[in-house]
């Protein structure tokens, strides 16, 4: 298959890189820089563009992996009409396909992962989400994304969206999260590493049990002289203390 790359960051760096290493032509890769587009471009043998007119008509897929509020605006700079045959999609969990529907073949390639550029990924366990306008580009697109994972599952928009707002909690929430209990670390001096065991437990509990039923603390505990000791100590950092507060409302609110 004959593959476009509209957008050269995180995400097309594994996603193209791997189709090429499936067998996969990969035409052309496409970014707002040169030298971003050349980068990845230099690994799969394809030619870098800088811009929506040079891309080429020949390609099967045209993959955008581009930031969301770019995806319609940009789809719509095509060069030229896409043929029966030929297939544009997305990568954005919370984007609908439909952004693209001035195209014949459209949908969307979504893999449920979070992406950087330096840190290799085994594909295999990662579940990959299809949304397609009709069942000819459903079945491209699931045969594309087998050549990643055997789990792959067709969805609508709003389940896709559902699932994209649950991964946010997941991922973005969680490592933010993260981010405060290390600054609370280095202001008291205390290594983050000591954190690690509890942290692994906590997450190897939450992926063998429902971690509704598996929650611990003083908020689930309704301890509030425990409670009332943490805010205390949060008094000169308003914003790490309010955010303890919600989420200690919250875990008392459903376990009351």
């Amino acid at each position: 298959m004959k593959i476009v790359a509209i957008g050269a960051g995180n995400i097309a760096h594994h996603l193209i890189t791997h189709l090429y290493k499936s067998g996969h032509e990969i035409l052309q890769v496409g970014s707002r820089s040169i030298k971003t587009a050349t980068a990845l471009s230099k690994k799969v043998k394809a030619e870098p563009i800088n811009s929506m007119s040079l891309i080429r008509s020949d390609g099967d897929i045209y993959i955008m992996m581009v930031p969301d509020d770019m995806i319609k605006h940009l789809s719509s700079k095509l060069p030229f009409e896409l043929i029966k045959k030929q297939i544009i999609c997305h990568t954005s969990g919370s984007i609908e396909s439909t952004v693209l529907d001035t195209h014949k073949n459209y949908g969307v390639f979504y893999p449920l992962q979070t992406f950087s550029k330096k840190v290799k990924l085994d594909y295999s366990p990662i579940p990959f989400f299809i949304t397609a306008n009709n069942p000819t580009t459903e079945k491209k697109l699931k045969s594309l994304a087998r050549k990643f994972s055997k789990k792959v599952k067709v969805v609508d928009d709003s389940q896709r969206g559902d699932l994209h707002i649950a991964a946010v909690f997941v991922n973005n929430f969680v490592n933010y999260v993260l981010g405060l209990a290390s600054d609370i670390s280095k202001n008291q001096e205390v290594n983050f590493k000591h954190l690690h065991p509890l942290l692994k437990e906590t997450i190897n509990k939450a992926l063998k049990y429902d971690p509704n039923d598996i929650q611990t603390g003083p908020a689930k505990r309704n301890d509030k002289r425990v409670l009332k000791e943490h805010l205390q100590k949060l008094k000169d950092t308003p914003d790490i203390q309010k955010i303890y507060k919600i989420l200690s409302q919250g875990i008392q609110k459903k376990y009351q």
